[in-house]
């Protein structure tokens, strides 16, 4: 099965690599960082933002997510629809080595606010985990709702400045984390695009544990893009590199 998806998933990038330019704006991407984009996928459009990624966890085990990828569908200029699924490998140091898919997300993004002056760009997100769609070692205990608040200012005509702000739930209890992330995306070329990342969750009672990431986007034409990034968590020295690629296609029926 990871194979099949891997031939599509090729065939996919060499077509989009390969597709005309549209009018429209360039990719908007709620990846590499953890900052969810307050931007909207196009009506009519299905968007693919799928990567691979590698952490090392406090206890020193390697985890692979191979691949995580979010697909989205733009219904209307002000909501889409959204799937996230991810099939996790943890390494053999573990105690018991774990394989297969994590609860299944679906969930929504619609547009709050227009960016005017001080005021930001703002969406509002919401996913929902469903526990029973998973593979057995990964089948969690409630369902597990997301919510978060996304903003973002532009300050200059190259800088960008996002935020999140929410609250979380594993699946696995029924303590909730309140999670933020604040962001500085960078435009150093026509193409090329960087970013340096705060973000952190924490419990009630327990604190915040702090991580800080930075990573580069390469727009390989206005439909799709490459990114690379890494980050680290220095309060309990983990680490994690991901690699991704995103595009998007036209569902719709083209205009003659």
């Amino acid at each position: 099965m990871k194979k099949q998806y891997y031939l599509t998933f090729i065939l996919c990038m060499v077509m989009t690599s390969l597709q005309a330019q549209t009018n429209l704006p360039p990719i908007q991407l709620d990846r590499p960082d953890l900052t969810e984009s307050p931007f909207i996928t196009p009506t009519n459009y299905i968007q693919v933002e799928a990567g691979l990624l590698y952490e090392i966890e406090e206890n020193g085990i390697g985890v692979f997510t191979s691949p995580t990828v979010l697909t989205k569908y733009g219904v209307h200029d002000k909501f889409e629809i959204r799937l996230i699924t991810e099939y996790v490998t943890t390494d053999h140091a573990a105690s018991r080595p774990l394989q297969g898919i994590t609860p299944i997300w679906v969930g929504f993004k619609t547009h709050l606010l227009t960016e005017k002056g001080i005021i930001p760009q703002t969406s509002f997100i919401g996913h929902i985990a469903i526990p029973s769609l998973a593979s057995s070692d990964y089948q969690a205990n409630y369902l597990a709702p997301q919510f978060r608040f996304t903003m973002q200012h532009t300050l200059s005509k190259s800088v960008t400045l996002g935020y999140n702000l929410g609250v979380e739930w594993d699946g696995f209890s029924a303590r909730e984390k309140y999670i933020y992330t604040i962001t500085s995306g960078i435009s150093l070329h026509k193409k090329w695009g960087c970013f340096i990342e705060l973000f952190g969750e924490g419990e009630k009672g327990i604190g915040f544990k702090h991580n800080v990431d930075a990573g580069f986007t390469y727009l390989v034409n206005n439909n799709s893009m490459l990114d690379i990034s890494s980050g680290l968590n220095w309060q309990e020295q983990t680490y994690f590199v991901s690699f991704g690629y995103s595009f998007r296609l036209n569902m719709g029926k083209k205009k003659k």
